[in-house]
């Protein structure tokens, strides 16, 4: 035999083999490949099916929380409510309380003050009093408040001009009131005190009956020298002036 075609038959076996071995290594891959995409489509199905699957578990637990809770509520025992009304009525009781205790320590502390305002001016206040009449509570409160609180007290020419007119009527202005009169009357000035200074001298001028219930408030010697209500208020009043 030839060398050559020895030697060509050879080579030719070894492409054949050649060729054999690529196909085969050529379809090895293509199976590898093949294996490795179903690997990673049976994944993302095994994703996919899991999210679902923690989803649903999620909102069933949900669910299952709401139904207990709403249960409980329900279910919830008659004696905890009874409590919760027992804890309300306790905590009005308690405000009232606090109401009462608050209102008793302001009338208290009221009470103190008119007691106090009494002994810083020796004289009775006249805003408590409702055995006045309205207008005499005024004007006496006017008086007042220039002895019990100067810096508040401004001068009202009608409430002066109305105790003038009727510091002469018991019946209008109690006894009990002259001191705290004839205080403030002993403080103006002018021609109004010249002018209530003649008439209380022109009052007791004039002829008189005998009174059976002279003034507390007037002087022993004074007393002696008038003899009606009228002419005793102006006694007090003149004496309170000169």
């Amino acid at each position: 035999m030839n060398f050559s075609v020895i030697v060509a038959s050879k080579k030719s076996k070894r492409r054949q083999v050649d060729v054999d071995g690529g196909e085969a290594q050529s379809d090895a891959l293509k199976d590898e490949k093949a294996t490795r995409r179903t690997k990673r489509r049976g994944g993302e199905d095994e994703e996919v099916t899991g999210g679902i699957e923690a989803t649903e578990k999620k909102t069933t637990k949900k669910r299952r929380k709401q139904e207990k809770e709403t249960t409980l509520d329900e279910d919830e025992p008659e004696q905890t409510r009874n409590t919760a009304l027992d804890t309300s009525v306790e905590l009005l009781d308690e405000k009232k309380k606090k109401k009462k205790k608050k209102k008793r320590k302001k009338e208290s502390a009221s009470a103190g003050n008119d007691e106090s305002s009494k002994k810083k001016t020796g004289l009775p206040d006249p805003g408590e009093d409702t055995l006045l009449s309205d207008q005499a509570r005024k004007a006496l409160t006017y008086a007042y408040t220039q002895f019990d609180d100067p810096a508040r007290w401004k001068f009202h020419k009608a409430r002066q001009n109305w105790l003038i007119r009727n510091v002469w009527s018991d019946q209008i202005i109690p006894e009990t009131y002259m001191p705290l009169l004839t205080r403030y009357l002993s403080n103006i000035k002018g021609g109004v005190r010249d002018n209530l200074i003649t008439a209380c001298k022109s009052i007791l001028s004039q002829s008189s009956t005998v009174s059976a219930d002279p003034s507390p408030h007037l002087p022993a010697e004074s007393k002696e020298l008038v003899t009606n209500p009228k002419q005793l208020r102006a006694r007090v009043v003149l004496d309170a002036l000169t």
